[in-house]
């Protein structure tokens, strides 16, 4: 699943670069809603606060989208790329993190 976020960030990423807004909110909705689905399943393996960032931060990009704000919008998504990250890392279930 951190795939397909991290593959979508970068799409989303080049609306905002290209100012194509309403296919950045788009997105954006898109994947919020998929999100709610995907948070139901990872609430019993990832911590709690690396779940409340990631949706804070899809919030704040949603914000930035509508108002238009093209720094803090791909601020912000890199900020999700990192978070997203550190999940797929250090939270992924692995010989490493069992030993």
């Amino acid at each position: 699943m951190t795939k397909f976020y991290n593959e979508s960030i970068n799409d989303l990423l080049i609306d905002i670069e290209n100012e194509q807004w309403d296919k950045a909110d788009e997105a954006i909705l898109l994947y919020m809603n998929k999100w709610e689905e995907v948070k139901n399943v990872w609430i019993y393996f990832i911590d709690q606060k690396d779940l409340d960032g990631i949706e804070s931060s899809m919030k704040k990009i949603n914000v930035y989208i509508k108002n238009r704000d093209k720094s803090y919008a791909q601020a912000e998504l890199e900020h999700m790329m990192i978070l997203f990250n550190s999940i797929k890392e250090n939270e992924c279930l692995t010989i490493q993190n069992i030993f």
